[in-house]
């Protein structure tokens, strides 16, 4: 998040200004500049977005869309504006805006200004009251009555009440989306795909298809966990998450008829998806999921630590116990380091370059594949299939990225001849979609 300091904000003022003069010249219409009332140096993220598109869009249904001559909306680090020209009466239109201000708590954030063609401004019918007290805004304002951290804990305190339940279900929805996206990616080595059922008999692409959407209202669920509980402890959402992601799996398991389709990533989502309901209710910051989810994770890892060859139950906890790799668990305590410092960027940069969503997670996939210890390989063919895995992408690496796409085929035929499924990086590859889906929240 990016602060922003007076000269900035002063600059900022001036830039409006010339926007609305430049309306003013070239439309000589009345002229809506609507911003928000956001106290405090940090002006833009995700809630307060959220709540600039909110009044955008109350504007947009209160005007007769033929009469909009020109409209524009601008995201600036000084905060989100938006110019309305509009070829009606100036004062009917301020009336309408006022009403719009004043409809409930959220309109309170808004600050919609209504320029005549002559660039005068109108007053509201009624001067604002302030959001914590009964007395004028703007008296408050010059006095500093409430102080600029009581003021900003309400106003976050009307956008959280607002958009909670919304916030919930556009993650969840997201997660879901991703899950969606990983399996329809085409060709993936070893992996279900929309060419075969990779290095699997007990499963095919529409068996996946039906696990994630079983699994869209538990992912709702990690969401609300975070968000209903923003200030408690690693420990105690930790505490909280398992018997969700219990149920979540029992979920899984009986739309799938048994099979495991999606058990790591009930345990990556469920995390993320926690640690950005809980983020949500503060200035989210994209770094700061992962950093959240790291210390949750990192209760997870500490059961693992204590894991030895005679106490291991689950896939995961052999594997530690003969390898010492940490798997999942490991790779969420440290902030998912792979999607961070692989995943995300590649993927952005094969998506700049061109490629299609497909193609850009299959070939984020093959270099998640060159870097990643995949635990679902070690499990099903020791050190010596992860080996035989690594070494292959890195060599598909080295072929320009069209040729590598044709070349993936064969190297998916080895895989399956092989029984070699790189699950884990296809999980990776999933929670990489998702991560760069929420970066636009």
């Amino acid at each position: 998040m990016k602060e922003i300091d007076l000269s900035k904000m002063l600059r900022a003022r001036e830039e409006r200004k010339e926007t609305q003069e430049r309306y003013l010249s070239r439309c000589s219409l009345p002229l809506i500049c609507f911003t928000l009332n956001i106290p405090g140096p940090v002006k833009t993220f995700p809630l307060a977005k959220m709540t600039f598109e909110t009044g955008v869009e109350r504007i947009l249904r209160a005007i007769d869309s033929s009469s909009i001559k020109a409209f524009e909306t601008a995201e600036k680090d000084t905060g989100y504006e938006a110019y309305f020209a509009v070829g009606s009466d100036a004062e009917k239109l301020k009336a309408r805006m006022a009403e719009i201000e004043d409809a409930d708590a959220l309109g309170r954030l808004f600050d919609i200004d209504v320029l005549e063609k002559t660039g005068r401004k109108l007053s509201r019918p009624a001067p604002r009251k302030c959001l914590l007290c009964e007395n004028s805004a703007a008296a408050c304002s010059r006095s500093r009555a409430h102080g600029e951290e009581a003021v900003k804990a309400e106003v976050l305190r009307i956008m959280r009440s607002h958009f909670k339940h919304a916030f919930m279900k556009k993650a969840a929805d997201s997660a879901y989306r991703a899950l969606l996206y990983e399996a329809d990616a085409t060709p993936k080595p070893g992996l279900v795909d929309r060419r075969n059922r990779g290095a699997h008999s007990d499963m095919d692409i529409c068996l996946f298809r039906k696990s994630a959407e079983a699994l869209r209202p538990y992912f709702y669920g990690f969401a609300g966990i975070g968000a209903e509980h923003p200030f408690a402890s690693p420990q105690e959402l930790a505490d909280l998450l398992r018997p969700a992601g219990l149920a979540a799996e029992a979920g899984m398991l009986n739309a799938t008829g048994g099979v495991n389709t999606h058990k790591g990533l009930i345990f990556s989502m469920g995390l993320l998806l926690c640690s950005l309901g809980a983020l949500f209710m503060s200035e989210l910051d994209f770094e700061g999921v992962f950093e959240h989810c790291a210390k949750t994770a990192a209760v997870f890892f500490k059961d693992l630590q204590c894991i030895t060859a005679e106490n291991a139950a689950t896939h995961g906890e052999k594997l530690y116990a003969a390898y010492g790799v940490t798997g999942i668990r490991g790779e969420a305590a440290a902030g998912f380091p792979n999607v961070r410092e692989t995943g995300l960027p590649v993927y952005g940069r094969f998506l700049k370059n061109g490629f299609c969503r497909n193609d850009a997670a299959v070939l984020t996939l093959l270099e998640l594949m060159a870097s990643v210890q995949d635990t679902n390989v070690l499990s099903r063919g020791g050190e010596e299939a992860l080996e035989f895995v690594m070494s292959n992408a890195k060599r598909l690496l080295g072929f320009p990225e069209r040729m590598r796409l044709a070349m993936i085929e064969e190297f998916d035929d080895e895989l399956i001849q092989k029984n070699i499924s790189p699950g884990g990086c296809a999980d990776l590859l999933a929670v990489t979609l998702f991560a760069h889906d929420i970066l636009s929240f």
